[in-house]
């Protein structure tokens, strides 16, 4: 059921089609993952003698007058009379054509919007009404908690609501109850209920406590996959191996020697993150790390110590930033740090080209014309498929 296509919806035009499809909804599964960024209140209905002008309100009652008005400036305006035992309202539409042929006198029609004043005569704008079926079924678009969707594509918040409600009451009662992936221990030890239950509920909640109940689960969900699927990469990329483990025990001398010739001292934390990456870099897997810190926090003095490392295996370093501003003050940085070792450091952006020989090769050595550069420090030029480093 869930992999039903949607031109299988009952009452939908090919252009409705279209335009879910337009919106990435192309099965039921899709309506069901496309979720309300909010819910309005419509639970209760205020009575018309009780009106008040600015409130947000459902109101409910009989159609006594349905007429077309004309403004000075020819824009039609839809007038709806709505009467119930406290008195009588009118509603307003503008330029809403199709509202004289839907409604007609002597239907029930429960209405949600603002309410105005015409001179001494209360008003409703309508947002969204619905003609009451005698039948008994419970209205959708009132008297509830109202899914509100992102009209996209052409499609209005109350069209989605429709198709949506469509599919949640095909996939009540059948044998999808019974899907979930998460074992029973996990449900028991977070609270949590089933995961069909919160994407019913989710879009047509009976009240405020199970919506919670169902967002708790829809985002528990959506946590446990994200975490899960980077286990998975994590375990994937263990699987991967380097094309060269740096030596680091006949170098560990130059490394301190440099570390030591630093203006000053690095902090524990700059000595941890070192000693982790000088690590990393000896095993047959490839480092996969994630440095965050402040501004002048000192991560450039941790990239200088792993590319003088690289140097000291025979391997030339890339640096890239984002931007040429950040790219050229990591090349003064780099050269200021690695002034002391012979070391050379090159600056490759789209308006800076160190490496301007024609042959645009960064590993060549013996031409004088093109020395070699140790590291080469640049924006995303360093992409650039001409170039050939070491």
């Amino acid at each position: 059921m869930l992999t039903t296509p949607i031109e299988q919806l009952p009452g939908t035009s090919v252009l409705t089609v279209k335009r879910l499809k337009a919106a990435g909804i192309n099965t039921y599964w899709d309506l069901l993952n496309y979720f309300p960024f909010r819910h309005e209140d419509r639970t209760a209905t205020t009575p018309i003698f009780s009106l008040q002008p600015g409130d947000h309100v459902t109101v409910s009652g009989t159609v006594t007058d349905v007429k077309n008005e004309f403004t000075r400036r020819g824009m039609k305006i839809q007038k709806v009379k709505l009467v119930d035992d406290t008195g009588a309202v009118t509603l307003t539409w503008f330029n809403q054509y199709y509202i004289v042929t839907t409604i007609k006198p002597g239907m029930k029609i429960a209405a949600w919007g603002a309410v105005k004043t015409s001179g001494n005569a209360k008003t409703l704008i309508p947002q969204e009404y619905e003609i009451l079926e005698e039948n008994g079924r419970k209205p959708l678009h009132m008297f509830r908690l109202v899914p509100i969707y992102s009209a996209k594509r052409g499609l209005s918040s109350k069209t989605i609501r429709e198709k949506i409600w469509y599919a949640v009451t095909q996939l009540q009662g059948t044998e999808n109850k019974s899907v979930e992936f998460l074992p029973n221990e996990i449900l028991a030890k977070y609270d949590l209920i089933p995961e069909i239950d919160a994407y019913l509920t989710i879009h047509f909640p009976s009240n405020a406590e199970l919506l919670r109940h169902a967002k708790t689960r829809l985002s528990f969900d959506e946590l446990f996959i994200i975490h899960l699927a980077t286990r998975l990469v994590k375990e994937e990329w263990k699987k991967e191996k380097v094309g060269h483990q740096f030596e680091y025990k006949t170098h560990k001398t130059k490394i301190d020697k440099f570390i030591q010739s630093l203006p000053f001292e690095l902090t524990n934390s700059q000595k941890k993150v070192v000693d982790d990456i000088l690590t990393d870099v000896q095993k047959p897997n490839p480092m996969n790390r994630f440095l965050q810190g402040d501004v002048g926090s000192g991560k450039t003095v941790v990239a200088a110590v792993a590319a003088y490392l690289s140097h000291l295996n025979g391997f030339q370093t890339l640096v890239m930033a984002p931007t040429e501003i950040l790219a050229q003050q990591h090349y003064i940085t780099l050269q200021k740090m690695l002034s002391k070792t012979a070391m050379k450091v090159a600056l490759q952006t789209s308006s800076h080209k160190t490496i301007k020989s024609p042959s645009l090769r960064a590993n060549v050595t013996q031409s004088p014309m093109e020395p070699h550069y140790d590291i080469i420090v640049g924006t995303h030029a360093l992409l650039n498929q001409k170039l050939n480093f070491k």
